[in-house]
């Protein structure tokens, strides 16, 4: 897309023109018309709506899809003080079929004892994991701040249940703050139907 540049536009936008003066309105070239077609029916289609030239309300049809698509979203968050290698559970969460994760892990280190790994484990049912990232070289009692962003999919066919889990190599124990945050997209109707 791109704003109207064509002859009589006036800093890219449309001019009416001035008959007084003779001035002529805006030239609307078929380059923008057809960019602005195919924006909208980009999105239409990408919604996963077949353009229908008998009907016009596609374009709230598509809005419409996808807003109730972002109301499917589960809020996810977690927090724990302190880490150990035993580890904690920060969140527990289903995930329908094709579903989306989008996490954001953020480890604040006040003090902690040895040198250290912190490992954050996205676990299946089974314990088993599914998404592992290392937190590498924490040495001594120093501050420091470290963030990853987790961003998976339910690959299946069935409804699956993730916990998030953290823990610290070794002996050591990290003292300081360990934040989850992020969303997951949920099914309304097992939901309802498990309410």
């Amino acid at each position: 897309m791109y704003k109207i540049d064509s002859l009589n536009s006036v800093d890219g936008h449309f001019s009416d023109g001035d008959y007084r003066t003779g001035r002529k309105g805006t030239l609307v070239p078929a380059l923008w018309l057809n960019a602005l077609q195919s924006e909208i029916c980009n999105y239409i289609t990408n919604s996963g709506i077949a353009l229908d030239k008998n009907d016009n309300s596609q374009m709230l049809s598509a809005l419409n899809k996808n807003l109730e698509k972002d109301l499917q979203k589960q809020t996810i968050y977690g927090n724990a003080q302190s880490i150990d290698y035993a580890g904690t559970i920060l969140a527990e969460f289903d995930v329908p079929p094709g579903g989306l994760i989008d996490l954001t892990v953020l480890i604040r280190v006040a003090t902690l004892t040895g040198i250290s790994e912190i490992v954050v484990f996205v676990l299946n049912a089974a314990t088993s994991f599914v998404y592992k990232s290392v937190f590498f070289d924490f040495f001594g009692d120093v501050s420091r701040i470290e963030r990853r962003r987790i961003c998976l999919k339910n690959d299946t066919d069935d409804l699956k249940s993730y916990k998030v889990k953290v823990s610290c190599s070794g002996s050591s124990t990290i003292i300081g703050n360990v934040d989850l945050n992020g969303w997951a997209e949920y099914d309304a109707e097992v939901s309802n139907a498990q309410n």
